[in-house]
């Protein structure tokens, strides 16, 4: 459609300007996709938390034996091999 000359001109090229700002669908989704998943890992880490906790304070504490049996670390500062392991 074309108008008289001037009477639109403040719009003249607005399509084509707005289309060349336009961003790729993929590149919109980018940043929508961002938000969303440090939203998950934010809440999924806080439910770990809380797990990590309920869980520890069942266990309460073990002994040496304890944990060695459940796979947990070497008895008597042993490694494998019967290799001494670096106490911290």
């Amino acid at each position: 459609m074309t108008h008289a000359p001037g009477k639109y001109a403040d719009s003249e090229g607005l399509r084509e300007r707005a289309v060349a700002l336009r961003r790729a669908p993929t590149e919109q989704a980018k940043p929508a996709a961002r938000k969303r998943w440090e939203h998950e890992l934010a809440v999924r880490g806080e439910e770990r938390q809380r797990t990590k906790a309920v869980a520890a304070g069942g266990i309460g504490t073990t002994t040496d034996r304890e944990l060695f049996m459940t796979g947990g670390g070497p008895p008597s500062g042993r490694g494998r091999g019967g290799q001494a392991v670096r106490q911290a």
